[in-house]
């Protein structure tokens, strides 16, 4: 009677633990090789893109091929003011300025007459694809970035300190009076080229508000609350090349601006920010695109620049 013993079906469990025993193993292997994989992917996109943004040498032939290419605006059918519908006309051997569009150029005596309309095309075809490229102009920063762009691919080696917030004292101020404490700090090393800057603007200080030259640049501002603009010195360097001296300033106001350079500046309502640095001309690559920039523009000079002595 006690020879009846129930077989002991108490191993059975035993094979189901080398069961769950062997899907562990698998599993642990598999997230290991995954992991492994993840940081090729991240490194590809930042070296392939920070590559292209070198900038290339530029030469005689780029150049010509993107005032070919290059985006403008629509010309204007006609000159907005029957006194603008003239070429401006360049000085040699004496000290000039002119308005182009947005922004002032200055020539010290030694700019040959040539270069300085050379330069004034050159900055307005920059200044006219910004418009396309950027055409909202609260959009300032991306503007200049286009606009610096442009010069670039014009010849035009560009070293610019960067926007930053105007250091000195606001209230009270005009703009043009801000324009001067920047120029002196910029041209400080060079009495005659500072000379040069602050007779232009006590030249636009003194004319009539409706002389063309203001007319031209403060059309540029108009009805917005919110405005860039450009002051330039160009200088004829010992061995032939060119200097330019480069000014850049954003204005946001509370209120719509009305004559930008004599735009009162009061602390907490107005925000202003500078940039400046210098450029060396590439004096053979803008001879190269002179034709160029003649046919690019003709409809849009008389419209957009005008020379006055100073």
């Amino acid at each position: 009677m006690a020879t009846k013993k129930k077989l002991v079906p108490r191993r059975q469990p035993a094979k189901a633990k080398k069961v769950i025993a062997k899907k562990p193993v698998a599993s642990k292997v598999m997230p290991a090789a995954k992991k492994a994989a993840k940081p090729a992917s991240i490194k590809k996109p930042t070296p392939a893109r920070r590559k292209p943004a070198a900038p290339a040498k530029v030469t005689r032939a780029s150049a010509r091929a993107f005032v070919i290419a290059a985006r403008l605006p629509a010309a204007p059918r006609r000159p907005q003011r029957r006194d603008l519908a003239t070429i401006p006309e360049f000085a040699e051997m004496t000290p000039q300025a002119a308005v182009v569009g947005s922004g002032v150029l200055s020539f010290t005596a030694g700019v040959p007459a040539q270069r300085r309309e050379d330069l004034c095309n050159a900055t307005l075809l920059a200044q006219l694809a910004a418009n396309r490229k950027v055409p909202d102009r609260t959009n300032i920063m991306p503007w200049f970035d286009a606009y610096f762009g442009a010069l670039m691919q014009l010849g035009w080696s560009v070293q610019q300190s960067g926007f930053r917030e105007y250091a000195g004292q606001l209230d009270g101020l005009e703009t043009h009076q801000a324009v001067r404490n920047v120029a002196a700090a910029l041209l400080g090393p060079s009495p005659a080229a500072l000379a040069v800057v602050l007779s232009t603007l006590d030249a636009m200080q003194s004319m009539d508000r409706d002389s063309p030259w203001i007319t031209i640049f403060d059309r540029e501002h108009r009805d917005s609350k919110s405005t860039h603009f450009q002051i330039g010195l160009a200088d004829q360097l010992p061995n032939g090349g060119l200097m330019m001296h480069l000014m850049a300033f954003s204005l946001e106001a509370n209120s719509k601006l009305t004559q930008v350079l004599f735009f009162k500046l009061r602390k907490k309502k107005v925000r202003l920010q500078q940039n400046s640095g210098q450029a060396i001309v590439d004096v053979g690559v803008l001879a190269s695109v002179r034709a160029a920039l003649k046919k690019r523009l003709a409809d849009h000079v008389t419209d957009f620049i005008a020379t006055v002595e100073i």
